[in-house]
């Protein structure tokens, strides 16, 4: 008996009463060096997502799970075919879907496609946010099964998880409510959750501090709209003499006429003046037209490599984007390498969704189908056996050149 309730014990989680955890993800900052790092919080992430650059990276970041992504049967990722189209299609993240049960299979194949048609853009507000709480909606088919249909996102600064034995096993989407989700009902997914386990952590955090250098009172965008606006030219000079014009029958000075004809000079406008000149010959109304000023050194710079670390940041390398050339668009040029270390760091992310929509709403259904007992399934990232020659591939050329040159 001593035996058996230690392995209970092992096998099972510490005994604690369920909580609604807000644990959240913003650590403490070394005073030495907080002057260089912005507090991160709800409210940052929120002005971040109205930034363009910040939008781009997050389709970045999620367009190669959408699109790279295909789920086959276990007969399927042993075709040849099968494996050279996942190549030459770029096919980043293929999976096999096994089962002994091959109706079983082919449901869990639809079960995932449906999932990334309609869930999976609302799962991944994730990466930006750090989690996301979905309420789960189902269907019945022809079949009387019951099918995953959608998800319903919930705004995320409101939701808190519940746990039990350091568990997840809900979420409330407000915290000043009674309303309660549980799984599988509601579906709870992280980002980086190895920095917290119940609230992950946001991509945009490493972004945080090159966009508030650009965005900030004072930052990149300041210096360059106040230098435009005052410095960038001048409405030219007037020389007027003393005195007044007889305007209508009424004298008007000539600083008010010099002044009216400035304010009033447009691209295209002229000036007339009189032809009367002094007695050292200089004439009495003198204009000198206005002169472009020179955009000052790294001004424009600055601001392009601040938006190149806010990608940096989100785990974007510049090469995925930026062009060195007029021979192309990022790794279009034949820069590979950064493109698919890129793609490599998707990779746990994949496995982490599909992990997810497995334990949280697969599983529970196969186990109210099959009388508690879900069967079998095993999901493997298929590994292409043969794949096509190098000189094949578009930009191989390049890639070699940059390989001999230490890239």
């Amino acid at each position: 008996m001593l035996k058996l309730s230690k392995m209970q014990y092992l096998l099972g989680r510490a005994i604690t009463p369920p909580n609604v955890s807000n644990d959240l993800f913003l650590p403490g900052i070394d005073p030495r060096y907080a002057h260089h790092f912005p507090y991160f919080d709800w409210s940052a992430i929120k002005t971040m997502l109205f930034d363009p650059r910040v939008q781009f990276g997050l389709w970045l970041i999620k367009g190669p799970i959408f699109n790279c992504t295909r789920f086959f049967s276990e007969e399927e990722a042993d075709n040849p075919n099968i494996q050279q189209s996942i190549v030459e299609l770029d096919y980043h993240f293929p999976y096999a879907i096994c089962c002994e049960n091959k109706d079983i299979e082919a449901w869990v194949i639809d079960q995932y496609n449906r999932f990334w048609e309609t869930g999976l853009h609302k799962a991944l507000t994730a990466i930006e946010w750090g989690f996301s709480g979905c309420q789960v909606m189902y269907k019945l088919d022809d079949k009387n099964r019951l099918n995953y249909d959608n998800l319903i996102l919930y705004k995320q600064e409101k939701c808190r998880v519940v746990t039990k034995q350091h568990g997840i096993i809900g979420f409330v989407p407000d915290p000043h409510s009674n309303n309660y989700i549980p799984l599988p009902k509601g579906f709870w997914h992280l980002h980086q959750r190895e920095q917290n386990a119940y609230y992950g952590q946001s991509r945009l955090k490493g972004a945080h501090v090159p966009w508030h250098e650009e965005w900030m009172q004072g930052g990149a965008r300041d210096i360059r709209r106040t230098w435009f606006y005052r410095n960038a030219y001048d409405g030219g000079e007037l020389y007027y003499p003393d005195g007044a014009q007889d305007i209508d029958g009424q004298p008007v000075p000539n600083v008010e006429v010099a002044v009216s004809m400035l304010a009033n000079k447009r691209t295209g406008g002229f000036a007339i003046f009189p032809s009367q000149r002094d007695q050292q010959g200089k004439q009495a109304w003198e204009y000198q037209p206005p002169q472009s000023a020179v955009t000052p050194q790294g001004m424009i710079e600055y601001l392009s490599e601040l938006k190149s670390e806010i990608l940096e940041g989100m785990g974007i390398p510049a090469e995925v984007v930026e062009s060195k050339g007029s021979d192309g668009f990022g790794s279009a040029t034949g820069r590979k390498v950064p493109f698919m270390a890129f793609i490599a760091t998707l990779a746990p992310m994949v496995s982490n969704i599909i992990g997810d929509f497995h334990d949280q709403i697969l599983r529970p259904i196969l186990e109210l189908q099959n009388k508690g007992v879900a069967p079998k399934i095993s999901i493997k990232k298929i590994v292409p056996k043969t794949a096509p020659n190098q000189t094949e591939l578009p930009g191989a050329d390049e890639i070699s050149q940059q390989d001999k040159s230490g890239l």
